[in-house]
């Protein structure tokens, strides 16, 4: 039986009030998480929230959030890379509003 890819997923936030926001978030949610560090592939410490990808979604839709900046970060295996997708999806979406002006 083939293993299935198992992912752990991180989010930094970048600014005080940015932590503060995704500690309630947090607590609203359930999620009983405890900052912690991470060393990622290019040998960086950052300080992080272990989260669910649920979660890391959630923050994305949330429209009081729309002034924060985080970092997402995935861990497979041992390996700890930085996500840029959600980045991506961010860009791609304002291009289009703009368009539509």
């Amino acid at each position: 039986m083939e293993k299935k890819n198992e992912y752990r997923w991180f989010i930094e936030p970048l600014e005080a009030m940015t932590n503060m926001i995704i500690y309630q978030a947090l607590d609203e949610l359930g999620y009983f998480a405890q900052p912690t560090k991470i060393l990622d592939s290019a040998k960086q410490t950052h300080e992080v929230w272990e989260v669910t990808y649920v979660f890391i979604k959630y923050i994305q839709k949330s429209k009081n959030l729309h002034a924060t900046t985080f970092n997402v970060y995935y861990q497979k295996d041992d390996t700890v890379c930085r996500w840029r997708l959600h980045e991506f999806i961010k860009k791609a979406k304002k291009k289009k509003e703009r368009r539509k002006k």
